[in-house]
């Protein structure tokens, strides 16, 4: 009975401790230095350094306890006394003192910021000039690596802008990511260009407290696992902005639409400006051909009518006029192959002994047999007694109909 209960505890006692201290959650102090990290207004942490510590921390099985402090002095106060556990990101010569640093992220840029278009094209040319900073922040100790520079604190990133802008400083010296971001907000990005080389340049990462060397050991594991070059640069991107282009310009964007529709208009109209010169060639060639035709015809001793695709007389010569000239007034009203056949028969100018019904059936047959392409030679009379051969010719466009002296 007793071995029984010791083996119980013992294997309480041993897996179960172990998940237990895993379950602690790992305190992270960090300070108010947006958009690196921050209290946003429902009282929640955010910022880089927030968002990257929740991915590692979710990769190693922990969960975080974030405590925000006022300042990095405060922030290295609770590492070294044990209410913290880790602090976050720039890893000054300060925090490499206090506590051990894991693996480097990426690097903290300290830049100075200058107008655009104005007198500083490099570091040397702000030398003596007045520098702008942020009160008691890591800018400071950069901006005095310029020779003989006098400084003007202001109390934030924003108060700097304003100044450069109008002139009342030379240049500001801020962090390049962050003071990027509030130049980007501010819609003025394009006016200020930050100067090369950094001033300073910092590796950043996380710092743990001395003498916790296993959670730097998991921190460093879940770093490799978890953390890629494009994550950083997602995360840098949702905080930082990214850098404007032309095409968040709107009159570049309207610029751009009008030039593609003038485009697409221009190339519409060439297309059929060249369809229609094409096709305008053709009419003139079939124009041409046609005259030519018809003065043929015009010689011609026959009485001749051509018809278009829907049996309209358009052409008549001077033989059918000299031998039909009461039919004229009809063809010039636009009478049709049918109703001239048949008022020929009905008229009696072609000689039958047909009715009118038996004159339609008649007239009718011809079409249908012209149409098919199987129209035979006719012999007519006309009341006067002439006899003529009468027949009607498919030709490439229209119907010629044609009658010729026996």
């Amino acid at each position: 009975m007793i071995r029984q209960i010791l083996l119980v505890i013992l294997f309480v006692t041993g897996p179960a401790a172990a998940t237990v201290a895993m379950a602690e959650p790992i305190r992270m102090t960090y300070e108010e230095f947006h958009p690196y990290s921050f209290t946003d207004s429902a009282g929640e942490p955010q910022g880089v350094s927030i968002d990257i510590m929740r991915r590692i921390a979710d990769a190693a099985g922990y969960e975080v306890l974030f405590q925000p402090t006022q300042n990095p002095a405060g922030m290295l106060e609770e590492l070294r006394s044990g209410a913290a556990d880790v602090t976050s990101l720039a890893l000054t010569p300060e925090r490499l003192a206090a506590g051990l640093a894991t693996e480097k992220l990426g690097a903290f840029e300290l830049r100075a910021f200058v107008r655009g278009h104005g007198s500083v094209a490099n570091l040397g040319d702000l030398t003596g000039t007045t520098v702008g900073v942020v009160r008691g922040s890591f800018a400071v100790s950069g901006a005095r690596l310029i020779p003989f520079t006098r400084l003007v604190e202001f109390d934030t990133t924003d108060d700097l802008i304003l100044p450069l802008l109008t002139g009342e400083i030379d240049g500001v010296v801020s962090a390049h990511n962050g003071f990027l971001r509030r130049l980007r907000m501010a819609e003025v990005e394009d006016q200020i260009v930050a100067l090369e080389p950094p001033l300073v340049t910092s590796p950043y990462g996380f710092v743990v407290a001395v003498e916790n060397e296993p959670l730097r050991t998991v921190l460093n594991a879940a770093i490799y696992s978890s953390i890629s070059p494009e994550y950083l640069a997602e995360v840098e991107q949702t905080w930082f902005g990214r850098s404007r282009t032309l095409w968040d310009n709107v009159l570049v964007r309207w610029g751009l639409l009008i030039s593609a529709v003038m485009l697409a208009a221009i190339l519409v109209l060439g297309y059929w400006f060249f369809h229609y010169r094409k096709r305008s060639a053709e009419l003139s060639r079939d124009r041409a051909s046609d005259q030519l035709l018809i003065g043929a015809l015009d010689e011609v001793a026959a009485a001749i009518v051509i018809y278009d695709d829907n049996l309209k007389a358009i052409h008549w010569n001077h033989g059918f006029e000299l031998i039909f000239p009461s039919m004229v007034p009809a063809l010039k009203k636009g009478a049709t192959m049918r109703q001239m056949i048949v008022q020929s028969y009905v008229d009696g100018i072609i000689q039958n002994d047909l009715s009118d019904v038996e004159i339609l059936e008649k007239v009718d047959l011809f079409i249908e047999d012209m149409r098919r392409g199987r129209a035979e030679v006719r012999t007519v009379r006309t009341q006067d007694g002439r006899v003529f051969q009468a027949r009607d010719v498919k030709l490439a466009r229209g119907i010629s109909h044609h009658c010729g002296w026996m």
